[in-house]
């Protein structure tokens, strides 16, 4: 939800946000892009860390991103970002699902219960 809040927040006036899904094997990938303002690159490098930011007399912390990458790792997944003017930022996330094998069906992928 915080990854689709952010791709809210960066669209200032017409956009488009996507999500893409794929399956193989027991891999996972989901894929949320937008077309918004980008992340600046000296975020980046930063963006899943906690950050600390003050102001009013309080000092913050900024966790969401870092909660998203300690919540995916748990999983054995990865998740990676790429942001720049022209095109927006997308973020991909990998899961493994080695509990739920996937069936391929003619046409069709299903996850077998």
């Amino acid at each position: 939800m915080v990854l689709l809040k952010r791709a809210i927040s960066s669209i200032q006036t017409d956009g488009v946000i996507s999500i893409a899904t794929a399956a193989q094997d027991s891999t996972v990938e989901i894929k949320i892009a937008d077309s918004g303002e980008p992340i600046p690159a000296d975020e980046l490098e930063h963006l899943f860390d906690i950050s600390l930011e003050s102001g009013h007399d309080l000092v913050q912390s900024e966790m969401s991103y870092y909660s998203i990458n300690c919540i995916i790792k748990r999983q054995n997944g990865s998740i990676d970002v790429a942001s720049n003017p022209n095109t927006g930022t997308t973020f991909t996330i990998n899961c493994w699902f080695n509990q739920i094998p996937i069936i391929n069906l003619p046409g069709r992928r299903h996850l077998q219960r």
